[in-house]
């Protein structure tokens, strides 16, 4: 049975800025801390982690939306593709609510990608933006 991921972080940040984390192959990769490839085109292929995530962008909607489909190398064959949804949506002056809705994510993964959101994007994207609003304080 495959699960359904949810998650919703806020950050300190414009929508359109954080979409750049997501959607710009070097802030991405720098983000992560390993190789990935992503391009702003619907029907172009993405992968992230030195092609252990592999998929295609489906829909973007810059500095809203991202849609794509997300597999694992090492899910079974016959598990179909995640769909993974990102929606960054402005609040108040200066934050970003981000919503992340991921299907189809296989039982005995779905514990670890959660993590893995948590700790390889979200802990450091707000590591990127302290650092970026110490600068902007000096």
């Amino acid at each position: 049975m495959a699960q359904i991921i949810k998650q919703k972080v806020t950050f300190h940040i414009k929508p359109e800025k954080l979409y750049d984390f997501y959607m710009t192959p070097k802030l991405h990769a720098l983000l992560t801390e390993d190789k990935v490839n992503v391009q702003k085109k619907a029907g172009t292929p993405f992968s992230a982690f030195n092609k252990y995530i592999r998929g295609k962008i489906l829909y973007i909607k810059p500095g809203e939306m991202v849609v794509q489909t997300w597999r694992c190398t090492d899910w079974e064959r016959d598990d179909p593709d995640s769909i993974l949804v990102l929606i960054f949506t402005e609040s108040g002056k200066n934050d970003t609510v981000l919503e992340l809705v991921q299907v189809n994510v296989p039982d005995e993964y779905a514990d670890d990608i959660k993590e893995g959101w948590k700790d390889s994007y979200w802990n450091q994207w707000r590591r990127y933006i302290r650092q970026l609003n110490r600068k902007k304080t000096r």
